[in-house]
């Protein structure tokens, strides 16, 4: 059980602290620092993708599915891109649910 000389005090002063004391509390920043890393990683994961205009998209389903390209305009009122494919002259209009983050290399590089 916790009692009152297991908690690591994270805000006084570092000289009034012994050595001891000044690991526990390095090691508690560094806990805390982890886990806020690993809850801004998962919530960049599980958010999609930015739909502005440079963005590199892949096409999750419909008639240009498994293809990806660059968003060139987005439509929110719509909720469709603007998106060119690089193998075809002609951009085409794809609704935000059917794209994601593409995160391959760009070609040509």
């Amino acid at each position: 059980m916790n009692t009152p000389d297991d908690k690591v005090e994270l805000a006084s002063d570092l000289k009034d602290m012994s050595a001891e004391q000044q690991d526990q509390r390095r090691r508690a920043l560094r806990s805390m620092l982890t886990a806020s890393e690993a809850r801004q990683q998962q919530i960049k994961r599980s958010r999609p993708p930015t739909m502005a205009v440079g963005v590199r998209v892949l096409v999750k389903s419909g008639p240009h599915k498994g293809r990806p390209g660059t968003i060139l305009d987005a439509d929110f009122i719509h909720g469709r891109a603007l998106v060119d494919f690089p193998e075809e002259q002609d951009s085409h209009w794809v609704e935000f649910p059917r794209l994601t983050g593409d995160n391959s290399e760009p070609q040509g590089s």
